[in-house]
């Protein structure tokens, strides 16, 4: 989950300004899912705790714990509590702050500059690329280019899994080797030219 203003679960807002639709209801953010898994563990909280506890933990603690289980109980990190939740969630912001799947390194490098992560905390970043599905829509660019340096086998696989008869979006695996393990394959992908962004 991608955090606009720091993270603040705003992501998570269905309405802030009456006026305006929030940053849930705007691409890239339409893609994204497990919002009832966080409204199903708050409802569980507030039973027992009251209102004390905020989505925005919430969201950081099961960032740990998926992270936890999908590495095989290898990767364990502290989560410290007592973030505040978003009140504000404004729809115009999502395209400007969340970078495209077309976007290169160095607009990559940039952007993360910009909000003041240097390009070792980008990579580090990037890595949860591999439990992330996607949808063909973000890189079919990549499937009819001849400039693409895909891995061929991976661009026919992906070709193959993108095709609708229907229209609709299909959604494919970013690592197609250990998809449901938080490791690093992915970017040993990267490096073989095996993932289907830039």
């Amino acid at each position: 989950m991608v955090c606009l203003q720091g993270c603040d679960a705003s992501v998570l807002l269905e309405t802030a300004d009456p006026n305006s639709a929030t940053e849930k209801f705007r691409i890239p953010n339409l893609s994204l899912r497990g919002f009832e898994v966080i409204d199903a563990a708050k409802a569980k909280i507030e039973k027992v705790c009251g209102n004390v506890v905020s989505c925005a933990d919430i969201v950081a603690f099961v960032g740990r714990d998926a992270t936890y289980f999908l590495s095989n109980k290898k990767v364990y990190f502290d989560m410290p509590a007592g973030r505040y939740d978003g009140r504000d969630s404004f729809i115009n912001e999502t395209l400007f702050n969340l970078p495209p799947p077309f976007t290169t390194v160095e607009q990559l490098r940039a952007g993360f500059a910009f909000k003041g992560l240097n390009t070792d905390e980008m990579v580090t970043l990037s890595g949860a690329h591999t439990i992330w599905i996607s949808h063909c829509s973000s890189f079919s660019d990549r499937l009819t280019s001849n400039s693409s340096d895909m891995d061929p086998s991976l661009k026919s696989t992906l070709q193959q899994q993108c095709q609708s008869n229907s229209g609709s979006d299909n959604t494919v695996v970013h690592d197609n080797k250990t998809p449901d393990k938080l490791d690093n394959k992915y970017y040993k992908n990267v490096l073989s030219h095996e993932v289907h962004v830039r």
